[in-house]
């Protein structure tokens, strides 16, 4: 499943980025809380050790600031669970994984405001590679951090030893979208911003960060480096799957990451982060210090892309994550084993820091640390700045018929369409995420939990209260669905934030067609390859018994056999291919290609097995052996089909 949600997600192995909102109860009337640090303590004492023993978290940093001042810093939990060092929020360094974009966005900006970079010009022009040509349009900076260039996800192979950010842009992801149009949270995106910054200012993106942003934030225990300095990786976070387990290996990321990473390379403490914090509340001063120009953070914090009529809109390297006219800017980061976001309130003067070093335990969808990081941000903002309460709002009377429009299968924008991944994320859907859309008889829908982030696990009930636009059944979230021609194209809910929508599945596509398809057709294929050889051997001893000449039917009997165990051998050894997470498998290339080649023979092979039915049902026989052959034969046109529809038949390696 690691690998599974690594194509789409949040869940990536090295840069996963998903900013998720449960919807929580909201405190009403006399249960405002005064944010202050003593009721902080009260709520984080008993919120926090809790969540890190049930999810078998290691250890968690959290920071808050308010007024212009750090009211609130704590670590809990460890840092290292075999040394027992304690996490500490001013000592304790730990990587924060896409939080680095926001870094990497403000850098831009910064030479956006001294005219070296325009938002709106082709990036080509500032490059010294080529960006191949698509959809007719150019693509700029503004649509790199806004996530709209229309880049495919792609896969995070790992380099040993590990490769420069040049050569991982070389792997240029396909175009899918028109540019500004559909976003997609894409890590290529930021890193191909980085090397813009690198391009004109003539520093690598690290030495630019630390010394344009870092230092003159004070960030002093920081560092945008993907090797931490020795000075600071004595005070490192160790990062675990679960705090029982044994770290993960500290060169995991080095080799699945470029040598400097726009996208993932900051690591730093919760102090530091405050410094950040302040920054983007005070229009870029920190104490005496104009760190970064007002128009800088406007940029970040103001509408730059609303994927539809209603939604969230995306700033310039900041997503808006507010509900019910709460704004609230921030970015999230999600690796191997470090959990972090951060979110701030500008108009309350709010911000918020929080940090895991432990995927921890997954009980449904989600690792619990993306589940705890969710509720506690959540509460966080309900609890000190609760929701005004709502009219009651009257269902439309087009419910019923929109609901049934609504109905179907949907897959995350973030997708890859190139290689083999693509089958990859339709297992997925099929086995785990469930992206569909149902129609409920009282003109109501029901949504799965991958489609609005929901760490309970649970479907959710919409009501629609204007033609479109869906209000969640006991909640505040919203849904919303962009409609064309009579037909729901994409669906976007604010329980997440605008960094992808659901796009609707072509019927041929579904995983809920395919899905099924592709068990029966493995069976099939199983079967024929186990019984068939018996039947065989049953049938030449027959022909021996009666004394009758083989009319070569025999014959395409066997190769229809052979074709069959080989079909299998085929399936199972995509299946391991699947479940290693081969791209960050060293030397898994070979392999690949292997299946591959046999998949084309299996292509010419499937018309052995049509001829081979053909004739079954020509000469004479049992009804047994026709039905067999016919669906071998359905069985192997399926699976020559399923290779090049899904890319496990591709020119490229993930």
């Amino acid at each position: 499943m690691r690998a599974i949600l690594a194509i789409a997600a949040l869940l990536v192995p090295l840069n996963r980025a998903a900013t998720a909102q449960a919807p929580v109860a909201a405190p009403r009337g006399d249960s405002v809380r005064v944010l202050d640090a003593a009721d902080l303590e009260r709520w984080l004492g008993g919120l926090v050790p809790d969540g890190l023993a049930r999810g078998g978290i290691a250890g968690l940093v959290i920071a808050v600031v308010k007024d212009g001042a750090v009211l609130f810093e704590k670590g809990f939990g460890w840092a290292d669970v075999a040394g027992r060092v304690p996490m500490d929020p001013e000592g304790t360094v730990i990587r924060v994984a896409s939080v680095s974009k926001a870094f990497t966005a403000a850098a831009a900006l910064q030479l956006v405001g001294q005219g070296k970079l325009d938002l709106d010009r082709d990036v080509n022009e500032y490059l010294d590679f080529q960006i191949p040509p698509a959809f007719g349009a150019p693509i700029t900076l503004r649509h790199l951090l806004t996530h709209t260039a229309g880049f495919e996800e792609t896969a995070y192979p790992r380099f040993v030893p590990p490769a420069s950010l040049r050569r991982h842009l070389l792997r240029i992801p396909d175009r899918i979208y028109p540019p500004g149009t559909v976003p997609a949270y894409s890590n290529y995106s930021l890193n191909l911003a980085g090397y813009l910054v690198e391009r004109v200012s003539g520093l690598t993106i690290a030495d630019y960060v630390e010394r344009h942003l870092l230092g003159p934030l004070g960030m002093t225990r920081s560092t945008f480096r993907m090797t931490v300095p020795e000075a600071l990786a004595r005070h490192e976070a160790r990062n675990y799957r679960v705090a029982s387990d044994s770290p993960y290996p500290p060169n995991l990321i080095h080799e699945l990451s470029p040598v400097d990473a726009p996208a993932s390379g900051l690591s730093t403490t919760a102090g530091d982060m405050t410094r950040f914090l302040l920054a983007l509340l005070q229009r870029g001063r920190v104490g005496d210090t104009q760190v970064l120009e007002p128009e800088t953070v406007a940029l970040m914090q103001s509408a730059a892309f609303v994927p539809m009529a209603g939604a969230q809109p995306i700033g310039l390297g900041l997503f808006h994550t507010g509900t019910s006219g709460r704004r609230v800017v921030g970015h999230s980061g999600d690796g191997e084993g470090f959990h972090a976001e951060f979110r701030v309130l500008p108009d309350q003067g709010i911000g918020i820091f929080v940090a895991m070093n432990s995927d921890g335990t997954v009980d449904g969808l989600f690792p619990a640390a993306f589940a705890l990081r969710t509720r506690l941000l959540e509460q966080f903002v309900d609890r000190y700045f609760p929701r005004p309460s709502r009219p009651a709002e009257p269902a439309t009377a087009t419910g019923a018929a929109h609901a049934r429009l609504a109905a179907g299968e949907y897959l995350w924008s973030r997708q890859s369409t190139g290689d083999y991944q693509e089958a990859l994320a339709l297992v997925g859907r099929f086995l785990g995420l469930d992206l569909v859309i149902r129609a409920n008889p009282d003109g109501t829908i029901e949504t799965p939990p991958a489609l609005t982030f929901s760490t309970d696990g649970r479907r959710r009930t919409w009501r629609e209260i204007e033609p479109f636009v869906w209000r969640e059944v006991g909640g505040e979230a919203r849904l919303l669905m962009d409609v064309r021609d009579g037909r729901v194209r994409s669906v976007w809910s604010d329980a997440t934030a605008s960094f992808w929508v659901n796009l609707r599945v072509p019927a041929l596509r579904t995983a809920r067609l395919n899905g099924p398809l592709l068990g029966v057709t493995a069976l099939t294929l199983l079967m024929a390859a186990v019984f068939w050889p018996l039947a065989l051997l049953v049938e030449r001893r027959r022909r021996r018994r009666a004394a009758r000449v083989d009319d070569g039917s025999t014959r395409w009997q066997r190769r229809t056999a052979l074709l069959a165990v080989v079909a299998v051998v085929y399936l199972v050894g995509w299946f391991l291919v699947m479940a290693m997470d081969a791209p960050s498998s060293l030397r898994s290339g070979p392999w690949i290609r292997l299946l591959q080649i046999v998949g084309v023979a299996l292509l010419a092979g499937a018309a052995v097995a049509v001829r081979n039915a053909w004739q079954a049902w020509r000469r004479p026989g049992g009804l047994g052996v026709r039905v067999a052959g016919t669906l071998v034969a359905g069985a192997l046109v399926y699976v020559g089909w399923f290779s090049l529809a899904f890319h496990l038949i591709s020119l490229r390696l993930p």
